[in-house]
């Protein structure tokens, strides 16, 4: 009960507060990190979109998964402060507009594809597979299933994040 007081409080102060301009430096970093993920897995892409006819070396394959188990420990926070502040936003901005329905898409859209990252793909269970392995010793099977997992689910990040972030420009803009 505490927990939902405080989140009232804090958005009932956010109601009359000009909140585009936060809600998009939000958005915007939350596509800088998927766009940062996505630089890392280009030597790996073609595995991603499941190309089996693809050659890639299986020392690639390797870094890619080493690098991306590295960033493990410091991404998930960071990209959880931008989910957090995002729908808070979102909630926020749609309780001052009255739920205008380019609110409303927006945080209809971007929930939904992020359920469809944690619910159905699972992601939890796939950053915990990245981290628990070793890239130098594991299989490779293995570890190119994780980065395919990972890699959809980055591409599908990013997607949430942009189309919640061109929402916000449209809101802005008018």
């Amino acid at each position: 009960m505490v927990i939902i007081n405080v989140i009232q409080r804090t958005l009932n102060s956010l109601i009359g507060v000009n909140l585009e301009p936060w809600l998009l430096v939000v958005l915007t970093l939350g596509v800088g990190i998927f766009i940062f993920l996505s630089m890392v897995e280009v030597p790996v892409y073609s595995l991603i979109l499941a190309n089996k006819s693809a050659h890639i070396s299986e020392r690639d394959i390797r870094f890619t998964h080493e690098t991306l188990k590295r960033l493990t420990s410091k991404l998930p926070a960071t990209n959880g402060l931008v989910i957090l502040s995002g729908i808070s936003l979102m909630v926020a901005q749609g309780i001052s507009r009255n739920w205008e329905f380019l609110t409303l898409s927006q945080l209809a859209g971007y929930l939904g594809i992020l359920s469809v990252i944690v619910l159905v793909r699972r992601n939890p269970a796939t950053v915990k597979s990245i981290r628990s392995k070793n890239p130098e010793k594991d299989s490779i099977v293995s570890l190119i299933k994780d980065l395919r997992a990972v890699g959809i689910d980055h591409h599908l990040g990013l997607a949430a994040n942009l189309f919640a972030l061109i929402i916000q420009l449209i809101i802005w803009s008018n």
